[in-house]
């Protein structure tokens, strides 16, 4: 991806089932400014940094599920893997279905705000 001359736009190789080669994508919000990032991805940039830090001089190629990728991406895997939010899969299938009625309820509340049956 690169940037582009226009603020908050990025450009993006496509999928290679497509006929474009490039497409045009919004950047995310913090783009361009560390300060705007959250406690959380702040933490996770210094650990994914930190780990590829410890790999200077790796080089080459190593298969990682199937794809040959580069031989510190598939080294930092094991370094960086589950801290995505601390919680497992199951763990946040399960927190999502507990919010449920909430979402519900507040979707029920603006219905009927509006003058729905």
């Amino acid at each position: 991806m690169a940037k582009t001359n226009i603020p908050g736009v990025i450009v993006s190789k496509t999928v290679p089932w497509t006929a474009k080669g490039w497409i045009f994508k919004k950047a995310a919000p913090w783009m361009g400014n560390r300060g705007l990032l959250s406690a959380f991805q702040l933490k996770q940039n210094i650990k994914l940094a930190e780990a590829a830090t410890a790999q200077f001089g790796t080089r080459g190629k190593l298969s990682y599920k199937g794809f040959n990728m580069p031989a510190v991406a598939v080294k930092i895997v094991p370094l960086i893997s589950g801290s995505v939010g601390g919680m497992s899969r199951a763990d946040r299938a399960k927190a999502r279905h507990e919010r449920t009625p909430a979402s519900i309820t507040s979707l029920k509340t603006l219905l009927t705000a509006k003058g729905g049956a």
